[in-house]
């Protein structure tokens, strides 16, 4: 589901328009990212794919710029798409500049937590952003942004394969664990007799691979989702805020399996409730539905058969690539370039200078002394920086691998933050 009609983009001849995926690889649960680069050079020939954080880390981030600057030009690139946009690899006025040459669009998730933070700073560089919820696009369009709704989309070949004959979980959750409510709800059914497996950062078990998180959801009656966003946010208020984690939906209705959702807004335009997932809005309800559903096997597998066939039909990403490359293109044909002021407030600027004091601590521990110049000189051209801000993210990133490596300072930390945080909000 698109929020503009794309069709009548169709049937024109882009074969021959160069498009260049600056990605960087993740090791994220999330398999969206790795999930597009990979649709895109199957879908269209003329893709080029260039690993930028690996540059960067090789080259530093003028020479970064540089390179991408020269193949640009090399393969006359016509459409950029820039992937996880989140760091110091790019700077948002070489971005502006990229966009005088190129068409230029990006993906954003999560926008309910980053997009006063970051995503509307980085967002005035791009010709085109999308985000997952039908809701937060208006965000960046009071800014004058042009945003598109894009639908999550996976390609069903990753979950492709015999569904699961032998349910034997009667329920999963595959998630971080550090994300509001989460651990009470899970405590809460615990309390009431359902037992949850639960995989993911800050479980027992850990992280799962692609293939062990997409064996969890095909073997379990209920897959469980939460909205709740992290826990140790900045503000009070945002305990308020929930946020709609839509490929994880996505994924597991593309499983074959039953999706049981915290409900969020925008949830409602990406399934039907109530006949393709399902969702919960309190404790009570959750726990309610759960015995529902675990003593009503056809109800279950009905609901979960028809979300299947929705994602079948509208996201499967191979399709939904081919319709937005023709708008791309279409757009990228008629574009008018016109210069546009960029705003960078100093919050921003100091959280920039704060990522590039922890990129020059990792390049003096590689020896590379000539790039961890060139951003502490960048963050001396700045002006802006966090003092103390910067001398704990600097010391986390020394000393996250040795807490790490103990259970025990693990479990010390995780009692410190627990402690920091605010008191959790019921919903």
């Amino acid at each position: 589901m698109f929020d503009l009609d794309l069709h009548k983009y169709e049937n024109q001849e882009i074969d021959d328009i160069a498009f260049l995926f600056l990605e960087k690889p993740t090791t994220s649960l999330c398999l969206i990212e790795r999930d597009w680069a990979d649709v895109l050079e199957k879908i269209h020939k003329n893709t080029f794919r260039i690993d930028y954080g690996e540059i960067y880390r090789s080259l530093g981030p003028k020479g970064l710029q540089d390179y991408i600057t020269d193949y640009i030009h090399a393969n006359n690139i016509k459409v950029i798409y820039v992937q996880s946009v989140f760091n110091t690899e790019f700077d948002v006025h070489y971005l502006e500049q990229l966009r005088e040459h190129c068409f230029l669009f990006t993906y954003f998730g999560d926008v309910i937590e980053y997009f006063n933070e970051k995503f509307l700073y980085i967002a005035q560089a791009f010709d085109l952003v999308l985000v997952d919820n039908y809701y937060e696009k208006y965000e960046f369009i009071l800014y004058g942004i042009e945003t598109l709704y894009a639908l999550p989309c996976c390609d069903p070949e990753v979950y492709d394969g015999e569904l699961e004959e032998d349910k034997n979980t009667d329920v999963s959750f595959v998630g971080r664990l550090d994300r509001l409510g989460r651990k009470e709800y899970l405590h809460f059914l615990g309390a009431n007799g359902v037992n949850v497996e639960v995989a993911g950062t800050g479980s027992e078990r850990g992280p799962l691979n692609s293939e062990e998180m997409i064996r969890l959801y095909k073997r379990s009656k209920i897959n469980l989702n939460f909205s709740g966003i992290q826990e140790f946010s900045r503000k009070k208020i945002y305990k308020k805020l929930t946020r709609m984690k839509g490929v994880r939906c996505v994924e597991i209705a593309l499983s074959g399996s039953f999706l049981l959702s915290e409900y969020t807004p925008g949830l409602e335009k990406l399934f039907k409730i109530g006949e393709e997932i399902d969702v919960f809005h309190d404790e009570e309800e959750l726990l309610e539905k759960i015995q529902l559903y675990l003593h009503n096997d056809i109800l279950r597998e009905g609901i979960a058969d028809r979300g299947y066939q929705r994602a079948l039909a509208d996201y499967d990403s191979r399709k939904t690539w081919k319709k937005l490359l023709q708008f791309i293109s279409y757009k990228a044909a008629h574009k008018n370039y016109r210069p546009s002021p960029i705003y960078l407030d100093d919050e921003y600027l100091k959280m920039v200078s704060t990522q590039r004091a922890v990129s020059a601590l990792n390049f003096l521990r590689q020896r590379q002394f000539r790039l961890a110049w060139e951003e502490i000189m960048l963050i001396v051209h700045s002006k802006k920086i966090a003092v103390i801000g910067t001398l704990w993210a600097m010391f986390r990133e020394v000393f996250r691998p040795i807490v790490n490596s103990s259970p025990v300072l693990k479990r010390t930390v995780a009692k410190i933050r627990s402690f920091r945080a605010a008191p959790i909000l019921r919903r």
